[in-house]
């Protein structure tokens, strides 16, 4: 038979502890986000060195065996205690940590070197470590959570049995007191650190498959909601290559996963419209930073719409950026609802011509453009003579008619960097840019007095009237843009005053 000592069996304690901590200091490692399993490592880590420390009993110093070696094996059971509290999102006991170690460490301290007493010492430690296992129970079956609680039965069975064996070893020292240290015990101490060992392959085994079973249970649980999202989420790598696209996207964009998956984003971007944003991108990305922006997108079928996106990079616990998320929103119709809304805003319903606030802000624009270019602008206020006539005698309808027939002849007069608006019921205004001098502008004048006098057939009858017109010059009657506007106003009633149907500039009224 081959008999193994209290020592070595302390030293496999300590070295099967010390492994299982290597164990989950690689899982806290991979691991960017709290779940308490950094707890557990340096808990796990704390009980083997105790071990190791008993272990050279007699090699060192009494002080380091014997109150260290209790001290921090008690702390070492806390640890795994407020790790696992955090593992089930419960708040940890810091203070409580901290004032139960000090008080470990003062009563190891005064019952071995001012009133020595085994027994005591063997029976706090005992009952300690008991109580300590005892709350990690009550915390593991206690926990809110059903998949995780239910998860935690074989961890919770284990802590049982470790506080267990503890309780029973402090209440049979009380009552049958050995006077024995620790590698000087009998069967019941060795039959103690046996069932440890057990206990500790158990413990680390199931701690780390609860582990992996909670983080399975939560990654399906974010799987599934990513597959079952309305909003198209997408997985790229740092070649910006795709490896993975929820149901969402690919119907959005009508690829399917084999067409889409292992791609590049370039599938869904138009090349002018992603290079030029994905410096900027790329810039917020690098600096750790959540982009959001608005993206033009382009289905398979060569279809483009709006998206708007928010991309975060993926960063690894060692401070790498190995993928970007993306989440995107098809907000096509909103724009489009937008530009529906603005043109609406700025154009006459009735003949689709700019209305006033438009064509200041093309006149302001026209204004800085020719202080560039040394050019001159043209306001020219343009008023139907006798349309009230015609929508008495004929009708609105006939009115309306008369004035979308107008409107188009308008723009037929101007070329296209012009612009003609409607600013009132028979009143329009229009801009010519880029001008050089009266000549161009009398002609442009005539030619609009000539069109709007040409009569206009509606239900059999032909609706005609004629125009006034008044015209204002930048920068020669002024620099500003309302008094150009006055100014033109006041010279075409100049025109209506002295016989109509016909035009004068604002320096000759």
């Amino acid at each position: 038979m081959i008999f193994i000592d209290n020592r070595t069996l302390f030293a496999i304690v300590s070295l099967i502890t010390i492994g299982a901590a290597v164990v989950f200091a690689i899982l806290w490692r991979i691991r960017p986000k709290s779940t308490g399993v950094g707890h557990w490592a340096l808990g796990i880590l704390l009980i083997g060195m105790g071990c190791l420390l008993t272990a050279m009993r007699g090699y060192i110093d009494m002080f380091y065996s014997v109150v260290v070696v209790n001290t921090i094996i008690v702390l070492g059971v806390q640890l795994i205690f407020q790790g696992l509290r955090i593992f089930t999102e419960r708040k940890a006991f810091v203070v409580y940590d901290i004032a139960i170690t000090c008080l470990i460490a003062i009563l190891f301290y005064y019952f071995f070197y001012i009133d020595p007493n085994l027994t005591i010492r063997t029976v706090l430690y005992s009952f300690l470590v008991g109580m300590v296992s005892v709350a990690i129970v009550f915390t593991l079956l206690t926990d809110n959570n059903k998949i995780r609680r239910k998860s935690s039965y074989p961890v919770a069975i284990i802590f049982g049995l470790f506080a267990f064996f503890h309780i029973m070893r402090g209440v049979m020292e009380m009552l049958a007191p050995s006077g024995k240290a620790p590698l000087n015990g009998g069967a019941a101490e060795t039959l103690l650190y046996l069932s440890s060992i057990f206990i500790i392959c158990g413990l680390a085994i199931t701690l780390v498959l609860q582990t992996y079973f909670i983080l399975e249970s939560k990654v399906q649980s974010y799987l599934l909601a990513i597959e079952n999202s309305a909003s198209s989420i997408m997985i790229v790598n740092n070649d910006w290559i795709i490896e993975y696209a929820n149901p969402a996207s690919l119907k959005k964009t009508g690829y399917n996963k084999e067409e889409l998956v292992g791609g590049s984003i370039d599938l869904l971007h138009s090349k002018e419209v992603w290079v030029s944003d994905v410096l900027e991108v790329l810039e917020c990305l690098e600096n750790g930073q959540i982009w959001r922006g608005q993206l033009y997108s382009k289905k398979k079928n060569g279809e483009q719409f709006w998206e708007l996106a928010s991309i975060a990079p993926m960063v690894k616990a060692t401070g790498n950026v190995t993928h970007y998320v993306a989440v995107k929103e098809d907000i096509t119709d909103i724009k489009k609802a937008k530009q529906r809304i603005r043109y609406i805003a700025n154009h006459d319903t009735l003949t689709g011509l700019p209305t006033r606030t438009m064509v200041m802000e093309y006149l302001n624009d026209a204004i800085k453009y020719s202080n560039q270019s040394g050019s001159k602008v043209a306001v020219l206020f343009v008023d139907l003579d006798g349309f009230k006539a015609v929508n008495d005698s004929f009708g609105h309808d006939a009115g309306d008619e008369l004035l979308k027939v107008i409107s188009s002849r308008l723009i037929d007069c101007v070329r296209d960097k012009d612009m003609v608006s409607r600013i009132g019921g028979d009143e329009f205004l229009i801009l010519l840019r880029d001008v050089a001098g009266k000549d161009g502008i009398s002609m442009v004048a005539q030619r609009m007095i000539d069109t709007i006098a040409e009569p206009v057939e509606f239900n059999r009858h032909l609706l005609m009237v004629t125009a006034s017109i008044g015209i204002s010059l930048y920068p020669d009657n002024s620099q500003d843009s309302k008094e150009l506007i006055t100014l033109a106003d006041q010279a075409m009633y100049k025109v209506k005053n002295s016989g109509k149907s016909n035009y004068i500039f604002a320096c000759e009224s």
